[in-house]
Formats: structure tokens, C-alpha cells, sequence
């Protein structure tokens, strides 16, 4: 099975030009660019307490590709696929579902009206304030068979792709203002039976910081939401040094106490210690429980761990080496994550 994973990344990059541009980058691209991204993941696990011992069978293959690109002066388009996971027939039997991830994670077309405005069509992640929910899946800390090590509850458990309209509007360039009204994740297909999400963020980039502060309504039956509000700073203390700390409520519409009103945040310091290498230190926690979307375990939660990318190539970063250690106070195992992913990228 090893063998078969380095045949496969090795294939990848023999595909690469040797000038080819990584999805890490920002440059700008006209036309379309098609980007496939391959990962692979080894998760052995370590007993801590009264757990059955180490387990070293969880392998863990994803594939995703993004294709994106823009028609005229005015329309561009996105389409994100996750092709391959631990479980794949499950990314396809939920085609066309809202309440589980499906092989389509967005796909969407946009129309820029070039006064700051833009309107959109389509299948969106949910404009939520967390600087966690911002990132690429694939760039998640330590994915296993059941999620991330290394992620809170609302990011393993909240299906955050949805069908529907996207409104955003910068008014200058520190500050964009995106609405959105799409599917809610408690409807089994889209819209059906009438349920809805309604999302509003503000995001702000002024320098080094960045902040991130929405608020949500998920409609769980006709006319009755739960909602979330969430609030992110990322502040770049110097050009190696980042920081991010993450905070989110999501209460329930039926609650009757304290206990239907889940909690989380979360603390991320990354430190590169070079160009080819970067470390991740993150801790969480979590109190309370949302019994509609079984978000949280009831008791207070803590987790954390540590992270390390390597980027071995000479003059790009379109092969990423990762390893993480992860524990989690809930379970009494230790996780050791070591895997590669690589991001060829090819333009039209």
C-alpha cells in the first residue's frame, strides 16, 4: 500500500513542469486553471489509558481537484471537487444531499460588476467567522477515518457546503461584506422541505491583521433556526510569525438551558522556520452540546497538538511532507499523523 501511494504523488509531479505554479500561490490567472490535488495519510494511533492499544491501519487516500476561471470581462466560475476519501462510496451516494458531504464541495458562477459588487449562483461554503472554516480542506491538520485530530466539532461535524445565492460587496480594500442565502443542513436535499441558511460575514484586512465576524440562521423546520455567531483574528506578529485565535456559539432553536448552547475556541500559532519549513501549535475547547446538530460531548473539551509541513522540492512548494501529533481528552488515544500531498496545477 505504500509503495502504491509514493508511485502515485511521484506520478503527479512527473506531470509538473518545472515552472509549474502551486495552489499556495496567489498569482492572479486568466483564462482556466485546473488544479489536482492528491494526499495521502497514515494514522496509527496510541492508547493512553484503557484503549485497545496502537492501531496502524488507517490509511487514508483523498483526491480533489479545482477548476476555475473566468468568461469575459465579467463572469468567472468555481468547481471544487473531493473525489476520493476514506469511505468514497459515501461522497457519491449523497449527491444532491444537504446534510453530507458529497464529491461536489463548491461549484458556482459569478458575475462582478466591477464596482465592487458581486453576484453569485450556485453551491458556496457558508460565510461563517472562523479563520478554521476559511481554509482548504486539504490543507486540514491530520485527516483520518473520522475526521481531523486537530479540528474542533463544528468543523468535523457542520456540513458547510450549500446550494444557493451569494452576494458580496467590497466597499474599499480592507473591507467585503458577503450575504448569502442557500439550503440549511438540516433539509436531506436542497430546499426540500423549504428549509433555508441565511449568513452574513464581514471580512476585514487592514495590514497585518485580518478579522473575520459573521452571523448565521440554519432553519431546522418552517420558520424555526438555530444560529451561530463567530469571530476570527489572524495577526502576523512578523513575516515567520502568525496567530490566530477563533471563537464560535451555535444555540439551538429549542433550547431549554445552557446545555442546548455549544461553545468553541480555539488558539493557532504558525512559525515558519524557513522557506521549505513550518510548524503549527494549536489548542481547543469546547463546552456544551447542541443536541439538533449533535455538536459537542457535554463536558468541557480540550484538544491540541502540534504540526510540521516540508516542502523538499528546489524551486517550488507543490510537494507538501506533513506530520502531526494530536490529543484529545474526550478519547484516550494519542494520534501520529505522517503524509504527503502534492498540487499540480496546469493553465489554459
Amino acid at each position: 500500500m505504500i509503495s502504491f501511494c509514493a508511485l502515485w504523488l511521484s506520478s503527479m509531479a512527473l506531470l509538473a513542469q518545472s515552472d509549474s505554479s502551486s495552489l499556495n500561490e496567489d498569482d492572479e490567472q486568466a483564462g482556466t486553471s485546473l488544479s489536482v490535488i492528491p494526499r495521502v495519510d497514515f494514522n496509527p494511533s496510541f492508547s493512553t489509558g484503557d484503549g485497545e492499544g496502537a492501531d496502524v491501519n488507517w490509511f487514508t487516500p483523498t483526491l480533489y481537484t479545482v477548476l476555475e476561471g473566468n468568461i469575459g470581462e465579467h463572469v468567472s466560475y468555481y468547481l471544487s471537487n473531493h473525489w476520493l476519501t476514506y469511505h468514497p462510496e459515501d461522497l457519491y451516494k449523497n449527491t444532491f444531499h444537504s446534510d453530507n458531504s458529497s464529491w461536489v464541495d463548491m461549484a458556482n458562477i459569478n458575475y462582478d460588476f466591477n464596482c465592487g459588487l458581486s453576484l453569485g449562483l450556485g453551491k458556496y461554503c457558508m460565510a461563517l467567522g472562523s479563520f478554521e472554516e476559511d481554509a482548504d480542506d486539504w490543507d486540514a491538520h491530520s485527516i483520518s477515518n473520522f475526521g481531523s485530530t486537530l479540528a474542533s466539532s463544528f468543523w468535523n461535524g457542520m456540513m458547510v457546503y450549500e446550494w444557493g445565492l451569494n452576494v458580496s460587496y467590497a466597499f474599499d480594500d480592507c473591507n467585503t461584506l458577503t450575504a448569502q442565502m442557500l439550503a440549511s443542513p438540516f433539509a436531506e436535499k436542497p430546499f426540500s422541505p423549504g428549509l433555508y441558511s441565511y449568513h452574513l460575514q464581514w471580512r476585514g484586512e487592514f495590514d497585518r491583521l485580518s478579522i473575520l465576524a459573521s452571523g448565521n440562521l440554519l432553519e431546522t423546520r418552517r420558520g424555526t433556526y438555530d444560529y451561530v455567531i463567530g469571530t476570527g483574528l489572524q495577526y502576523a506578529f512578523t513575516d515567520r510569525l502568525t496567530g490566530t485565535l477563533d471563537a464560535l456559539r451555535y444555540c439551538d432553536a429549542d433550547r431549554d438551558g445552557e446545555d442546548d448552547q455549544f461553545f468553541q475556541l480555539q488558539a493557532t500559532a504558525q512559525y515558519a522556520l524557513s522557506d521549505k519549513l513550518d510548524l503549527t501549535g494549536r489548542f481547543g475547547y469546547e463546552t456544551g452540546e447542541s443536541y439538533s446538530y449533535g455538536l459537542g460531548y457535554g463536558d468541557d473539551v480540550f484538544y491540541g497538538g502540534v504540526s510540521a509541513n516540508y516542502y523538499p522540492l528546489q524551486n517550488n512548494r507543490d510537494l507538501r511532507l506533513h506530520a502531526t501529533a494530536a490529543m484529545h481528552n474526550q478519547y484516550d488515544e494519542a494520534w501520529l499523523t505522517i503524509g504527503a500531498t502534492y498540487f499540480l496545477s496546469l493553465d489554459f
